[in-house]
């Protein structure tokens, strides 16, 4: 009496009843703990299901297209997202934006006149502001001592000497003196004393005289 045989099939196929091998479909291999059946791999989010039925894994920058698990496809990020290489969305951090390959997250490099605003792009400071020195995100203005001005790069300037802050605080001015009156260090007039007048340039006070004698009023 003869001996059943039955043959040895390839991954790609499986053992048909009548003992022969016969291929599995698309998609599908041998099951490895059952010779007369097929099977498909369960494949993971970042893999994709081959012809030969295994796990392959997607390009960088695509993931499983979960409607059909034998393709990858690459998401559409939202406006202020980048791709991940695993095929996924994440939004940029603030003070960032997307590249335009949309695959890093970068900031544009700001002047000394400008701050980083949250979208990642440069703005100019307005005029008697510059950007805070810690973090260049706010603009400022320095608070100026009673004998200075804020000039137009947000600092302070000193007054100079018979000069004082005017009402805006961003020029120098002085008071407009009589003949007798003289004009102080700090900007302000005071009256000379009786039979006196202010000097030539108005910084002293000095004694009225006509033909070199001494003129009392």
């Amino acid at each position: 009496m003869g001996l059943c045989t039955q043959d040895a099939c390839e991954v790609w196929q499986y053992l048909a009843i009548n003992g022969s091998c016969s291929e599995c479909a698309a998609y599908t291999h041998q099951d490895p703990q059952d010779v007369a059946s097929c099977i498909a791999d369960d494949c993971e989010l970042s893999d994709f299901l081959n012809f030969s039925g295994t796990c392959e894994k997607c390009p960088d920058y695509s993931n499983q297209n979960v409607s059909d698990p034998k393709s990858c496809l690459t998401e559409t990020c939202a406006a202020n997202a980048v791709l991940l290489v695993d095929g996924s969305c994440t939004p940029c951090p603030e003070y960032t934006y997307p590249r335009a390959d949309i695959k890093e997250c970068i900031f544009e490099e700001c002047t000394d006149v400008q701050i980083l605003l949250e979208n990642g792009r440069c703005e100019d400071c307005e005029s008697y502001s510059h950007p805070d020195f810690i973090e260049g995100k706010e603009c400022v203005a320095d608070v100026c001592s009673f004998n200075q001005i804020l000039n137009m790069n947000g600092s302070c300037d000193d007054c100079a000497s018979y000069t004082y802050p005017d009402s805006t605080g961003k020029a120098c001015t002085s008071d407009n003196c009589d003949s007798s009156q003289k004009l102080l260090v700090n900007g302000g007039c005071q009256d000379c004393p009786e039979y006196e007048l202010a000097s030539v340039g108005g910084l002293s006070c000095e004694e009225k005289t006509c033909n070199g004698l001494r003129t009392f009023l």
